[in-house]
C-alpha cells in the first residue's frame, strides 16, 4: 500500500486507491492487488524515485520520536 502512495494515490479509501491504480494501469477493477500489482509498483516507485518526483509518505510517529544520545 505505501508504494501506491509513493506514486501519489489517496490513501483515505484503499479499495478506491486499488481500483483506480487497475484501471489506469492494468484495464481492470480488482480490488485486491496480486504479484503483477507488486511488480509494477515496485517499478513506477523506484522510476520515480530516480527522478525525484516520488511522493514520499511521512515516517510513522514512533520514528520521529526516537532521539539517540
Amino acid at each position: 500500500m505505501v508504494a501506491l502512495k509513493v506514486i501519489g494515490y489517496d490513501l483515505s479509501d484503499p479499495a478506491a486507491a486499488i481500483i483506480a491504480y487497475h484501471r489506469h494501469y492494468r484495464a481492470s477493477t480488482e480490488p485486491q492487488l496480486d504479484a503483477a500489482d507488486l511488480r509494477i509498483l515496485w517499478n513506477l516507485q523506484g522510476k520515480l524515485m530516480r527522478m525525484g518526483k516520488a511522493v514520499v509518505p511521512p515516517a510513522p510517529p514512533q520514528a520521529a520520536a526516537i532521539v539517540t544520545h
